[in-house]
C-alpha cells in the first residue's frame, strides 16, 4: 500500500462504512490515536506525518473489521493490504 492521500482516504471510507467516525485532534497518545469504541469515534494525531495516520487507520481496520467477508472486493483489497503492512 502506497501512503498517499487517496490511500488514507479509502482507510476512512471504509472505516464510515463500518459506522466510525473519525476525527482528527492533538492529543497525547502515544500510538498516534484513540478509538472510543462504545461511541465508535477515531481519532488520529494530527500532527503525524501521512504515513503514520494509514498505519493507524490499516492498524484500527484490521482490530474492528470482525468478518472481512462482508467487505466488497474493493474494501477487501485494501483490507488484505492491510494485513501485509501491520503485524498484529
Amino acid at each position: 500500500m502506497k501512503y498517499n492521500a487517496a490511500n488514507l482516504k479509502k482507510l476512512e471510507d471504509i472505516l464510515k462504512i463500518l459506522n466510525y467516525t473519525i476525527r482528527s485532534g492533538k492529543g497525547s497518545f502515544n500510538t498516534g490515536y484513540c478509538v472510543l469504541a462504545e461511541k465508535r469515534v477515531i481519532v488520529i494525531n494530527n500532527f503525524h506525518s501521512q504515513e503514520a495516520k494509514i498505519n493507524a487507520l490499516a492498524e484500527i481496520m484490521l482490530q474492528v473489521v470482525t468478518d472481512p467477508d462482508t467487505l466488497d472486493t474493493e474494501q477487501r483489497q485494501i483490507y488484505d493490504q492491510c494485513k501485509s503492512i501491520i503485524t498484529v
